[in-house]
């Protein structure tokens, strides 16, 4: 992974321990660090505060001895420690500090291609896109699914919780993208 400042458009870093292309990152809300996730199998734990130093492995393909690409990653919003992950047709919720996968989701008939948290209200939930078709959204505290979206034609590649509006946004490769209401899932 090339990293470049965006003043001088200079590369600064390059990080090398992916064994094969990068296909998610995320940025921690409040630490300096970064995840990368991988088609090797692999999450990263970056710290962009040391230089660059890679703190933790996450090593996805141990929790269903599969070897899939991690789709992608996203930092829960509300307990910075934990993470989730998507990988296969499972959503894999990993601890930062231990290592741990704590829960692993299962609902989607296919590959999961992304996820994205959201609230409403007090609640976290989480919306997940696949190549089923569909989207879910799942209740982070029971860690159940609680609606399916459905009407895209293709794979759902693109879930999206909108910061400031009640809006979720899913994309697919049939070209459309659509808008649902994050209160009553229309």
């Amino acid at each position: 992974m090339d990293l470049y400042n965006c003043d001088s458009q200079s590369r600064i870093h390059v990080l090398h321990e992916h064994s094969t292309s990068i296909k998610s990152l995320a940025i921690h809300g409040t630490k300096p660090y970064v995840l990368s996730a991988s088609c090797d199998g692999k999450i990263l734990l970056w710290d962009y505060g040391k230089d660059w130093q890679l703190i933790k492995t996450f090593d996805a393909n141990s929790c269903l001895d599969k070897c899939d690409t991690v789709q992608q990653v996203a930092f829960n919003p509300k307990d910075t420690d934990m993470f989730a992950s998507a990988q296969g047709n499972t959503v894999k919720f990993w601890n930062l500090h231990s290592g741990e996968c704590k829960h692993i989701l299962s609902g989607h008939s296919d590959s999961v291609m992304c996820l994205d948290y959201f609230s409403l209200g007090q609640k976290l939930y989480l919306i997940t896109g696949s190549q089923d078709k569909t989207a879910k959204i799942w209740d982070c505290e029971t860690q159940r699914c609680v609606h399916s979206l459905k009407g895209h034609m293709d794979v759902v590649n693109i879930a999206f919780c909108h910061r400031d509006l009640p809006i979720l946004i899913t994309g697919s490769w049939d070209g459309s993208v659509r808008l649902w209401d994050s209160t009553t899932f229309r």
